[in-house]
């Protein structure tokens, strides 16, 4: 009988106890924490007078007695917690009701502006006209066809991005018809600037609709006033005359090629072209300011440190035109006509050499000007016209050592342009299977200059492949992230309804929240960023079309990563804190299935460092 008496009044403890934290009800988890501390308040009072010589029944009298009265404590404690009463209560609405739509509001927000950056790579990647241009991760044919012609998202173009000013020097005036006239407003504002006006020449000698022979005069005269040592504007104003004085007709054709022969119609004409190319021979250089131009542009553009910036200023650089190729393709087949008509009326010997050379001032001009592959086929075509025209032609008139000469400066000329072209493989045989470490767009704008790489040089644009890759694989955490918690409030909210007690949530104190996102969260995330960054066998010496399956495995396993951390630590901080409130705390999992969980991973991430045939390299 006294145990059971002692017991009723241990229960009568946390009756009191009950009592003293019943005003803040409102806030579950604070009444089971205040409930808790009062009880163990009082059993802490009853253990010291005891200590003091007081039976147990004593002390738990004398403890309750110096307790107080119930309904003041708890008016008490209702003062003291109101601002905290009113913050959880904030707090533990807006995770009860307002985080999944937060989540999810954030989660969409991340995927537009990714799937934004990710449309703009497809459609630069996609203009670039490459087979090698694939938009990592790799889309199938179908899928990408399907992407680009979406109407979903359009392309951000970056000039529209730009200030007016800056966008002003790529587009020009566009309240003016004519692309011509458009470039011609930049021209208009630094008249004396050379590659405004190279520019605009471009633009103007590209319209084959304008025939507008005064104009062209003017822009000749102009050409010579500010540029005076530039053979350019002779030779293609020579261009044009040539045009109005005759055509090509076709002479020959073979499988993948065709050859032209020029017919003269109008000599006045034909004299006046000839006339003018003469002018050119005498200046000294052939310059079309088409990359001063570029490099003025790429610079008003904001620094490259995307993907996609990358990729458009490639863009870019692709889409350079002029027209100077096919006009001295032409030039080369008109000179030499024009020598053949001057000969069946005069042998002027010295006359014609000059007509019968012009090829070699303009070719090795423009040669020293190049800068794109259509250069270097316009060069082999005018290489090929020497040898079809000029070479016969001094043979015919007995000048034997004239014909020689020229096919040799001819073939030294061919040599070059073909040593030029056969870089385009100038990457597999500089780097060997090395070249598995350029990304895709070293692989498209490599190929005039790999003999001169360093490795250095593929760095930045390959880690810009993999930086944009794991920032789509973040995103894909966080989809993850987001379809976990919702499955998560469903499962509550169905055993909520269910259960006769109902639900408590939980909210962490500070330091376990700093403690769980520290370790769950940010130490495994940075982790991996030393661990991709700057651990040799991390594979980022390679781009990642040559390691894709190594990638993919990554990105899983750092999701699988932290989402298991957050969840062990999640469930281990759930189980403390529900010992604090003397609830019943959830089951720890078995030893045996962590045990083959985390195995599982650390077996994966092993086979993940395996997935690499070459040794490793600095990045």
């Amino acid at each position: 009988m006294p145990e059971q008496h002692i017991e009723h009044e241990v229960e009568d403890i946390e009756r009191i106890a009950a009592e003293a934290a019943s005003g803040l009800k409102l806030d579950p988890e604070l009444h089971l924490d205040v409930k808790a501390e009062l009880t163990a308040h009082l059993v802490d009072a009853v253990a010291a007078l005891q200590a003091q010589g007081h039976s147990e029944e004593e002390s738990i009298q004398l403890a309750k007695k110096a307790f107080g009265d119930t309904a003041n404590i708890s008016d008490e404690l209702v003062k003291a917690n109101s601002h905290r009463v009113k913050i959880r209560t904030l707090l533990r609405m807006f995770l009860g009701r307002l985080i999944v739509p937060a989540a999810l509001a954030i989660a969409a927000v991340m995927s537009w502006q990714l799937l934004t950056r990710y449309n703009n790579v497809v459609q630069v990647y996609d203009d670039l006209h490459e087979n090698l241009v694939q938009p990592p991760p790799p889309l199938p044919d179908h899928a990408r066809l399907k992407w680009r012609h979406s109407r979903v998202l359009k392309y951000a173009d970056p000039i529209e991005r730009l200030p007016a000013e800056d966008a002003f020097y790529f587009t020009g005036d566009t309240k003016r018809r004519l692309r011509s006239e458009q470039q011609r407003a930049i021209w208009e504002r630094h008249p004396e600037n050379r590659t405004y006006f190279g520019n605009y020449v471009s633009e103007l000698f590209l319209d084959d609709s304008n025939r507008d022979t005064q104009l062209l005069e003017r822009t000749r005269s102009n050409g010579e006033r500010i540029d005076p040592d530039n053979a350019r504007y002779n030779y293609l104003y020579a261009f044009t005359l040539a045009r109005a004085a005759g055509k090509l007709v076709k002479s020959r054709e073979g499988t993948g090629w065709t050859a032209y022969e020029f017919v003269v119609t109008n000599r006045a004409a034909m004299d006046q072209a000839m006339a003018e190319v003469n002018k050119g021979n005498a200046k000294p250089v052939l310059r079309r300011y088409a990359m001063d131009m570029l490099f003025r542009r790429l610079r008003r553009l904001p620094p490259a440190k995307l993907l996609e910036n990358q990729a458009e200023r490639l863009l870019m650089s692709a889409r350079l035109r002029s027209p100077d190729g096919n006009a001295l393709v032409y030039l080369a087949l008109a000179a030499p006509k024009y020598a053949a008509l001057l000969h069946a009326e005069a042998n002027n010997d010295a006359r014609l050499s000059a007509y019968l050379d012009s090829w070699r001032h303009f070719a090795f001009k423009f040669a020293e000007d190049a800068f794109s592959f259509a250069d270097i086929d316009a060069t082999d075509m005018i290489v090929a016209t020497v040898e079809r025209e000029v070479v016969p032609l001094y043979q015919q008139m007995g000048m034997l050592h004239k014909a020689k000469e020229s096919l040799q400066l001819a073939r030294r000329l061919r040599e070059t342009a073909s040593y030029a072209e056969a870089d385009t493989g100038a990457l597999e045989h500089y780097l060997g299977d090395g070249i598995r470490s350029a990304s895709v767009l070293v692989r498209v704008a490599t190929p005039s200059g790999a003999g001169n790489m360093q490795s250095t040089q593929l760095r930045d644009g390959r880690l810009a492949e993999h930086a944009f890759a794991e920032q789509l694989g973040v995103l894909a955490m966080v989809l993850v992230l987001v379809v976990v918690l919702l499955l998560t409030a469903v499962v509550a909210t169905r055993w909520w309804r269910r259960s006769q007690q109902g639900g408590i949530l939980l909210l962490l104190r500070k330091e376990q929240l700093l403690y769980l996102l520290g370790s769950a969260v940010v130490l495994p995330l940075g982790a991996y960023y030393v661990y991709s960054r700057w651990l040799p066998f991390a594979a980022r010496d390679l781009s990642l079309a040559a390691v894709p399956t190594r990638f993919i495995l990554e990105m899983v396993l750092m999701v699988a990563s932290v989402l298991l951390l957050c969840s062990s630590l999640a469930a281990a901080a759930a189980r403390r804190r529900c010992q604090e409130l003397r609830m019943a705390a959830p089951k720890t999992s078995k030893l045996w299935w962590r045990v083959i969980v985390w195995g599982l991973i650390g077996i994966t991430w092993t086979m993940c460092l395996a997935l690499r045939t070459e040794p490793c390299h600095p990045v």
